[in-house]
């Protein structure tokens, strides 16, 4: 099967308003087994049915499935024909009823004959799952019992889990960023009975209008590998540069951004066991910023350029070492690595900076008293902790005059969530470790905290419901890659067709 392009063809047809890559009511009955593939009714499209154990029919409007003998992942499923290929803001979307048995799951899948890494929606029972592949998050341990609307929205990396439950408004339940695969297949690999479905489809969000989606700071503008000292890299004038080294006394690491040309650029240099900040407009270079004794030889080192317009700023192992304002070199893209490392094991990523998206605001390596916004009712995610040597790292959230709530990490892995100064989820030592992610969503007085995907605890009684800024507090020395805000309720970023 070929890749297809998910660029807007000619012969695609216009269906309630939007133009769907893929797109099955199941308007005509059809006994089971169904023929294979099967042409969208009312298209474009087809779908390709596996039915080993069990089958399919459509009758009153709804794809049904029959009972199976020995439940087994992709033993009962269908896919679309095509393969896509990765695009941010592209959407798999489907109408879906639950059943009583084991389940079924609904996304995106790099291999459509056999399921194997992928990223969807997962129902089981009553209970509404989001897997990735290798781990499962129970979003909710109450799903709808009737028919709802799912959804699954692709990032450059990972996807956004959407649901409909009632017709009242599309929810923001998850934000995976775990998979990249560059083909995937749309796909439904059922693998129990009685689910119905009443329409099952792709499009492009982008495409149709809704360009909030394409935004994805998940982008990896250019990514390089143990860069040869002159090699030269891809990076927007506002960007994220990322670089992982090994520091070796008496040798350097520098990388160029905004290259204009051989004489006007920007660039940080590791050497002498400091980080220095240099441009150079012209004849020779001027330093900028300078911070001493940061490295250590034969230690692994982190180093994040933040440029943002006049605003540059560069962390090593997340902490701020270097923050300067710097309005000629704003422009310019384009990046250049040199190194005399004897063991170069350099990795260089690139990310455009902010380019938010439906995110309402993103913080790379926060610091004391930063600062960012959110809505009332969010999603936050925690990228990649790293805990505090003594006491606890907090975020505040909802800040309105003198309320707040407050997510506490301490130094021996406990957590906390704070309704002003009353505790409401708690934590023992241990529930968190370095490197993990931790994610809190909030909606009016309901909160849980999710751990490495794993619920940490939940309430329904928080009193402080409306507040839309946050910020890091303690100046403790635990960090994190970024701390990520999303709305919870996405309604009015997505077609109306779709409810």
């Amino acid at each position: 099967m070929g890749t297809r392009s998910t660029m807007m063809p000619l012969w695609h047809v216009i269906r309630g308003g939007l133009d769907w890559l893929l797109y099955d009511v199941f308007p005509a009955p059809d006994a089971a087994p169904l023929t294979t593939p099967r042409t969208c009714d009312p298209g474009p499209g087809t779908l390709t049915f596996v039915e080993t154990d069990g089958a399919f029919d459509i009758s009153g409007g709804a794809l049904e499935t029959t009972a199976q003998t020995t439940p087994t992942w992709g033993d009962l499923s269908f896919y679309g024909t095509d393969a896509y290929t990765r695009a941010a803001g592209l959407a798999q979307f489907a109408r879906v009823k639950r059943g009583a048995a084991i389940g079924y799951a609904v996304g995106w899948f790099k291999s459509a004959v056999i399921p194997g890494d992928d990223c969807g929606v997962q129902l089981s029972t009553a209970s509404l799952s989001w897997f990735d592949g290798t781990a499962i998050v129970l979003l909710d341990s109450a799903a709808p019992a009737g028919f709802f609307n799912v959804g699954a929205v692709l990032r450059s990396v990972g996807t956004f889990c959407l649901v409909d439950p009632d017709g009242g408004g599309w929810k923001l339940y998850w934000v995976d960023q775990n998979k990249s695969f560059a083909t995937l297949y749309a796909a439904a690999p059922q693998f129990t009975s009685a689910h119905d479905w009443e329409s099952f489809g792709v499009l492009s969000l982008p495409a149709n209008g809704y360009a909030d989606w394409a935004a994805d700071f998940s982008t990896t503008t250019d990514s390089k590998t143990n860069p040869a000292s002159t090699t030269t890299f891809d990076c927007e004038a506002n960007c994220n540069l990322n670089t992982t080294f090994t520091y070796e006394t008496g040798k350097y690491v520098v990388e160029r951004f905004r290259v204009g040309d051989s004489t006007h650029y920007m660039f940080f240099q590791a050497s002498d066991t400091n980080i220095y900040l240099f441009k150079r407009l012209g004849a020779g270079s001027v330093q900028v910023g300078v911070v001493n004794a940061v490295f250590s030889d034969g230690v692994p080192a982190e180093v994040d350029v933040v440029a943002n317009g006049s605003s540059v700023k560069v962390f090593v192992d997340k902490v701020l070492r270097i923050s300067v304002t710097e309005t000629t070199l704003v422009d310019n893209t384009g990046g250049l690595s040199l190194t005399d490392l004897a063991t170069n094991d350099i990795v260089i990523t690139t990310h455009p900076y902010p380019a938010l998206g439906i995110a309402t605001d993103r913080v790379i390596a926060p610091q004391t008293t930063d600062t960012f916004t959110h809505t009332a009712d969010f999603l936050a995610y925690i990228r990649n902790v790293t805990l505090p040597a003594a006491g606890s790292t907090e975020y505040f959230f909802r800040i309105t005059g003198s309320d707040e709530i407050t997510l506490q990490l301490a130094s021996d892995g406990s957590l906390a969530l704070l309704d002003n100064a009353t505790s409401k989820i708690t934590a023992v030592g241990g529930t968190v470790s370095n490197t993990n992610d931790v994610a809190l969503i909030c909606e009016g007085a309901n909160a849980e905290i999710f751990v490495a995907g794993t619920s940490a605890g939940s309430t329904a009684t928080i009193a402080v419901t409306t507040g839309t800024a946050g910020k890091r507090l303690d100046a403790q020395t635990g960090v994190c890659d970024a701390i990520e805000l999303w709305p919870r309720d996405v309604t009015s970023i997505l077609p109306s067709e779709l409810t």
